[in-house]
């Protein structure tokens, strides 16, 4: 009913909506009931169809209806039609097909034969998004996470396949960018989580059954009692009151519960969202203060981002309008937006001037000296669709009423730098959140972090927290910067008051072992594991900890359990296939490293570790050449360069030598690319470009000793024997202990008729643990 109790279009009347009880109190007795598939008091979203059919129909054909669904045999996907989309960036190929039935996304790669490489298949278990304007796809892992393509059908200019949002870079996360609970919470109905588990916001583990869509409970809150009221045959009143409508809540409240998933500050990392301590991440009920179950954040004003439009900015472009502003927080949403039903976009545009009119009258002329008379609608010139920053491929409309607003956008970057400044509280009003909320925002995305660790370490001791959160969070931004040490004690006491969350004692095992701790990290991550078995994860760590402990058979057991729940982990084939090559078992060590490619060819690591395996046997130098190049081709990692930014951040340093450390972090981690390349080349009998090679390395890193080795042996093969030993001693100004460099000065010594120089040499490398070493040492010095 409408607020002058006439009849909203579209509704049902109470007479019409009482027979709808009625036949489903006859459907109920005669044995039909619902399924549950969301939190105590939800039902299946069948029970409000049967009581509001006609709303249900309409309802059924909106996007928040089709937000989220599985895909059937006879699921309609007519994208999956054998369409291939090349992503010049990564070299990826990917082909959207049908087989059997089942809809696949298959990428695969040119390999160094010309053939074809890197293969992968994966299967669409599930439809993220309506489709209006893109659909995005999932799959289900074994260990029941769903991980998202790294490809989305755009319906614009035709329809057409492009990389998903955050995906248009060399080293993109391929097929294993992990869907939380809160992505789920805006794209979905309520699962039903159990436990604590739905407390944890980033939590990934999905329960086997999901709803399919966003139902009618999420505007109008769980309808068990109102189906139950019917059910009983209480009286109207009785059964209106026993849900939510909207409708009788105040302006606040009603805009809120459009806010709970269209209200992101920003989708950067800030963080533009902290959910409030002990609230599941499914437990906001329409007609609370939203205040009570998120709180918003915001970059600061003045620091370039007051006017950044994002895919989720609709109700934070609105509330920056002056219209929103004068008006006391009018318009809503629901004045141009009808919740249950799909309308185009010509309708939208006309039902969006007749808000615009009721305010402004029917001229423009008094908004505006000059506005033109002949202007035929309010909406397309002052809220127009345009690309958003971080989701170039789709257009949307700005809901910033501005009177020339701006069309261009700023495209987000995947290697821009990350925001340092202050993060103000954004919604509700600051009386909202304590000492200790603002302190945790600071550091939670490392955005304020000097200041923000100290904030947050005042409030600790002042506010004395019973839960482990705000400890969590202070420890995880100590061991993100690289500070594991500090961050051990905070991780521990985290673990202490909340002893049940395997998360924590996770983080104390990682602290444990990046702080040299290797048994303490054991052990926690064991205990971690017997309350999480099926985390693979997990194993992964533990796996990796047995291999500094030098248990390697131990690890090796460690990483293929973690193979067993998660098949695709290419981290964990690439740990193995390292581990094979310490065993001295070549030929295992190369089969899983190229697994480990297959699956995760973005990952300039992988690459280099198997061309690094591949440089041990002749006939596959080639072979060894391409890898490193493909690995110096996709580039460093963006997210180890932040690690430098943030820490240089943590201990006061400027901006300016954040920046520089970030830089230096980009050069250096292909260092190992271009210096094995090098070796290759020099293999190869391509000298000239192995210089090159050598050259770029130690641009990247100056004090790689390997790199100044390889390059004074490279310059000896062309008679450069000055520069050659001067490489060889700075080597060893660097590495006193580098008893290949000693043994190699001796040689060129003894060349040179410099006995007592090569001598000493010498003798230092008859010292080395290396047998080959000690013996070319120990023949030569026979001979003198």
């Amino acid at each position: 009913m409408g607020k002058s109790g006439t009849a909203t279009p579209g509704l049902l009347t109470l007479s019409n909506m009482r027979i709808g009880l009625i036949s489903l109190a006859i459907m109920l007795t005669a044995g039909t009931g619902w399924s549950q598939t969301g939190p105590p008091g939800y039902v299946d979203p069948g029970s409000c169809a049967r009581c509001h059919r006609q709303i249900a129909e309409t309802y059924a054909r909106t996007g928040m209806a089709r937000s989220f669904r599985s895909v059937s045999p006879n699921t309609t996907l007519p994208e999956f039609d054998g369409t291939s989309f090349n992503h010049t960036a990564s070299g990826q190929r990917f082909t959207a097909l049908r087989r059997g039935d089942n809809s696949y996304v298959r990428r695969n790669q040119s390999g160094a034969d010309g053939k074809e490489a890197n293969t992968l298949e994966v299967r669409a278990d599930y439809i993220l998004g309506s489709g209006d304007h893109a659909r995005s796809y999932l799959r289900r892992s074994l260990d029941n996470r769903l991980l998202e393509f790294p490809v989305s059908w755009y319906v614009g200019n035709g329809g057409h396949w492009e990389m998903s949002p955050g995906y248009d870079r060399p080293g993109h996360q391929g097929f294993s960018r992990e869907v939380n609970y809160r992505c789920m919470f805006c794209h979905n109905g309520y699962p039903a989580m159990e436990g604590r588990e739905a407390q944890w916001s980033g939590g990934t583990e999905f329960p086997k059954v999901l709803p399919e869509g966003i139902d009618c409970q999420r505007c109008h809150g769980p309808g068990g009692a109102h189906v139950a009221a019917a059910t009983r045959g209480q009286s109207g009143q009785e059964v209106r009151s026993a849900i939510v409508n909207p409708a009788r809540l105040s302006a606040e409240r009603r805009q809120e519960i459009c806010m709970q998933c269209h209200l992101e500050t920003t989708s950067s990392p800030l963080p533009g969202a902290i959910q409030r301590p002990g609230r599941d991440v499914f437990s906001y009920r329409p007609g609370q203060p939203l205040g009570n179950y998120t709180l918003y954040f915001d970059h600061a004003p003045g620091t370039g981002h007051d006017d950044k439009f994002e895919i989720v900015s609709s109700v934070y472009r609105l509330r920056q309008s002056e219209c929103f502003k004068a008006s006391n927080g009018r318009p809503e949403c629901i004045n141009c937006h009808d919740p249950h039903r799909a309308a185009s976009r010509e309708e939208t545009l006309r039902k969006s001037d007749g808000v615009c009119r009721g305010c402004h009258g029917t001229a423009a002329k008094p908004l505006r000296a000059g506005h033109p008379a002949s202007a035929s609608g309010c909406t397309v010139c002052h809220m127009p669709q345009r690309p958003a920053e971080d989701a170039p491929h789709i257009s949307i409309t700005d809901h910033k009423i501005g009177a020339r607003p701006a069309l261009d956008s700023r495209p987000t970057e995947s290697n821009a730098l990350p925001y340092a400044g202050e993060v103000r509280l954004y919604y509700p009003d600051k009386s909202a959140a304590s000492a200790l909320d603002l302190a945790v925002a600071q550091v939670k995305d490392l955005s304020n972090l000097s200041e923000g660790l100290r904030r947050l370490e005042r409030a600790l001791q002042q506010a004395a927290p019973t839960s482990g959160r705000a400890h969590f969070e202070m420890g995880e931004a100590f061991f993100t910067v690289g500070q594991a040490a500090k961050a051990l004690p905070f991780f521990a006491e985290a673990a202490k008051r909340e002893p049940k969350e395997w998360r924590y004692l996770y983080k104390v095992g990682q602290a444990a072992q990046a702080s040299g701790r290797t048994g303490q990290a054991v052990v926690e991550y064991q205990r971690a594991l017997a309350l999480a078995p099926a985390q693979s994860g997990i194993l992964a760590a533990l796996g990796s900890a047995y291999s500094e402990q030098g248990n390697l058979p131990q690890a090796l057991t460690v990483f293929r359990q973690a193979l067993a729940l998660d098949p695709e982990n290419g981290t964990a084939q690439s740990n193995m296939g390292n581990i094979m090559l310490r065993l001295g078992n070549p030929g295992e060590a190369e089969r899983a490293l190229r697994e480990a490619v297959r699956l995760r060819p973005e990952v300039a690591a992988n690459r280099v570790s198997l061309g690094a395996a591949l440089l041990t046997t002749r006939d596959k130098l080639a072979e060894s050449r391409r890898e490193l190049e493909e690995a110096i081709r996709t580039g460093p990692s963006t997210e180890t360069a932040r690690t430098a930014w943030f820490a240089t951040l943590a201990a006061g340093g400027s901006l300016t030598e954040a920046r520089s450390r970030y830089d230096s972090s980009l050069q250096s981690q292909l260092a190992g690319a271009h210096s094995n390349l090098g070796t290759v080349l020099v293999a190869l009998g391509d000298s000239e470009a192995a210089m090159r090679e050598y050259g770029l390395a130690l641009s990247a890193d100056p004090r790689s000793t390997a790199t100044l080795v390889n390059l004074a042996l490279t310059l000896v093969s062309r008679g450069a024997m000055v520069e050659a030993r001067q490489r060889l001693e700075e080597a060893l100004g660097l590495d006193p202990n580098l008893f290949i460099a000693h043994l190699k000065l001796g040689e060129m010594f003894l060349t040179a008729g410099q006995r007592d120089a090569a001598v000493q040499h010498l003798k230092r490398a008859a010292e080395s643990p290396d047998a080959a070493i000690r013996r070319a040492a120990g023949n030569l010095l026979a001979r003198q």
